[in-house]
């Protein structure tokens, strides 16, 4: 619908005449919303629900737009709403959208890799189909354990590869070393996934509001140059033996928390300049690994601290661990930070164990 005038706006806005939402649409990485414009010079606010819960904020359109390309999150039941604005004017909210399940996109550059993609493994829980847009005008469905699948591109240009259908039911991800780009702040895990290996890629993204499921063993994204502060403060599912971000481009407080667990735990974050560490549990961790990572003597003081004061009567180490505070730009421990090394190294030998602390 065109834009009406003044008049007609400020008559809309009196009568609090509602905005419709006539379609949501995926297009490469975006849901595109259209609506009717009543209201001449009006901006939209953009409300959304991701997975039924609670309804959010998440801009502002210009002026007079009658669409919106809405970077929302994937892999997640997607519903949105709008209103319209003018200085102290507020339309009612538009009627709900329906829920749009929107999929898992990324782009693969052949013009720069090669013709030849290959996913090295995605395993799909039994029952269940997903479906893969390969961005060339030609499709797959899979279900079950895919290996080494190669697709073959026609062309060396830019595609966007979505995968949609039952992709909650994804159970294992490696699309290591493929060079694909894309946003994956906005994705959202699969709630039965184990492995999510995504190292060595060009993706981008804010993981500041990641969520692990319960599920998960191996987090690798190794490599990644992602954006955004990682102030994750959710505790590592219980399950978890490999978590590698070294070598991410992130700068932020790190708020996770290592569970109890129940074997071997790899806590590989070297090279991620981050403004502080974890703490948590550490009887399984068996590698602590924040090499070149900024830390100031005070933050590694006070973690050998921690771990100094963790290991107490009957919590004692239940495997080696090489924790690694070495590396260009970490701080060397003060002689408090030294005296907890010993202390430790001490803890670890009683319990039949070594501790390997590496430092400057």
């Amino acid at each position: 619908m065109n834009n009406h005038t003044t008049s007609d706006c400020r008559y809309f806005f009196y009568n609090k005449v509602t905005p419709i939402i006539n379609s949501l649409t995926w297009v490469e990485d975006y849901l595109l919303i259209k609506w009717c414009n009543y209201y001449n010079d009006a901006v939209y606010e953009i409300w959304q629900s991701v997975n039924g819960g609670a309804w959010t904020y998440f801009a502002d359109t210009p002026a007079n737009a009658t669409s919106y390309q809405f970077h929302c999150k994937q892999n997640a039941n997607i519903q949105v709403r709008l209103r319209a604005k003018l200085n102290d004017f507020i339309s009612p909210f538009s009627s709900d959208s329906a829920i749009f399940k929107t999929p898992f996109v990324f782009q693969y550059p052949a013009d720069l890799v090669g013709l030849a993609f290959t996913i090295n493994q995605l395993n799909i829980a039994p029952g269940f189909t997903i479906h893969i847009d390969w961005g060339d005008g030609s499709t797959n469905d899979l279900i079950n354990n895919n290996a080494a699948y190669v697709h073959n591109y026609p062309n060396a240009e830019r595609y966007w590869v979505t995968i949609s259908g039952d992709t909650d039911s994804i159970t294992f991800i490696n699309f290591a070393f493929a060079n694909l780009f894309g946003d994956i702040g906005v994705w959202i895990l699969p709630s039965g996934i184990t492995d999510f290996i995504f190292n060595g890629n060009a993706v981008i993204g804010d993981i500041s509001d990641l969520t692990f499921p319960a599920t998960l063993i191996n987090y690798n994204i190794n490599g990644i140059p992602l954006l955004g502060a990682f102030s994750v403060i959710n505790t590592l599912p219980a399950g978890i033996r490999i978590f590698n971000i070294s070598s991410v481009t992130i700068n932020g407080v790190w708020n996770i928390n290592i569970p109890v667990g129940a074997a071997t735990i790899q806590m590989l974050c070297g090279n991620c300049n981050f403004d502080g560490v974890p703490r948590g549990n550490f009887r399984w961790v068996s590698v602590f690994n924040f090499w070149d990572s900024e830390l100031h003597e005070a933050e590694i003081d006070s973690f050998l601290a921690y771990v100094d004061g963790y290991f107490v009567g009957a919590v004692v180490p239940l495997t080696n661990c090489t924790y690694d505070f070495s590396g260009a730009g970490n701080e060397p421990p003060s002689a408090a930070g030294l005296a907890s090394i010993v202390s430790i190294q001490a803890k670890y030998v009683a319990a039949g164990f070594v501790a390997t602390i590496l430092h400057n």
